[in-house]
């Protein structure tokens, strides 16, 4: 319903304007077509502080070096009134990684650390955005357009096994009786998001140009469930959920190459940040009681090069 909700508006303010209204209704004659696939080789780092009532922080998760392949395909409508709406749909499966759990005292003293592994795991994202040219220069070697936009991400993470431990210094690793194959802590995260952005682009000769985009996340609403597989004193299943609001930024550059007519090819680099701050309930293993701990510094990144191929018809 949040997103559906943030698709309404976007839409509502960009086709408002009365001067289009007859364009839009009757948008499909003469309008061009874009579709494309490519491939994002992206790593990822997350990170998390949880605070108690008194502000302390009590511990911190770090998901770093979360490597992920993702595939993605996208199709675009561009209407004579120079309106488009593009769609884009991505699939990525999380081959390797490293997830760091550190406990503090009230203090702000570190005592206990843990290093995982992480493996396959996966996220998927679905982009919607509408937009419209705002410039052409004369000689049609640049333009500019904006967009309102909706972006849903989920994002899957289980670490395993155990690959060192320290307790108050000491190296407990070797007793610690944990398989290499055993879940340790699953994360299961969502994110529904508004999107305002601009697009460039810019020919360098006929067949050569570069485009960027950027879209500011003004507005973010944030899910995390945290299943703390081994901790007999939480629930199985839902041992944390995490809920906020935040705000981000996903960025785009790419050059481009057209191969022949109708076919284009690009090599690129995409890069997106989230924040969030809220609130995360603690279930207790009983199921009757629950605790409320201010999670702070929620942050997530994902970057990497990009390689596409894109058909206009």
């Amino acid at each position: 319903m949040r997103g559906l909700g943030l698709i309404v508006l976007a839409t509502f303010f960009l086709f408002s304007g009365q001067a289009y209204s007859d364009e839009i209704f009757h948008p499909l004659e003469g309008a061009k077509y874009k579709g494309g696939i490519s491939t994002w080789l992206s790593a990822g780092k997350i990170q998390q502080d949880f605070l108690n009532t008194a502000g302390t922080r009590v511990s911190n998760l770090e998901w770093e070096n979360v490597n992920s392949k993702v595939i993605q395909l996208d199709g675009e409508i561009i209407f004579p009134n120079k309106f488009f709406v593009k769609g884009v749909y991505g699939y990525g499966i999380i081959d390797q990684g490293d997830f760091n759990d550190r406990d503090y005292l009230t203090d702000g003293t570190e005592f206990s650390k843990t290093n995982h592994n992480v493996t396959d795991d996966k996220m998927w994202y679905i982009n919607i955005d509408v937009g419209r040219e705002l410039f052409e220069s004369q000689d049609k070697k640049f333009k500019l357009r904006g967009f309102l936009g909706y972006q849903h991400l989920e994002e899957k993470l289980v670490a395993k096994g155990l690959n060192e431990s320290i307790l108050f210094g000491v190296d407990v690793t070797a007793i610690s009786g944990i398989g290499q194959n055993a879940n340790v802590i699953t994360w299961e995260t969502r994110w529904d998001s508004l999107r305002v952005g601009v697009e460039g682009d810019y020919k360098f000769s006929e067949k050569c140009g570069l485009n960027i985009k950027t879209a500011w996340i003004p507005h973010t609403d944030f899910e995390n469930e945290d299943d703390h597989h081994l901790r007999t004193d939480l629930s199985e299943g839902t041992s944390f959920r995490d809920e906020g609001i935040g705000d981000g930024v996903d960025f785009e550059m790419n050059l481009n190459y057209d191969i022949m007519e109708q076919l284009n090819f690009k090599v690129g680099y995409h890069h997106w940040y989230f924040r969030e701050d809220g609130d995360a309930l603690i279930f207790a293993s009983d199921g009757t009681t629950s605790v409320i701990v201010d999670g702070q510094d929620y942050e997530a990144q994902r970057y990497g090069a990009t390689f596409a191929l894109t058909y206009s018809f």
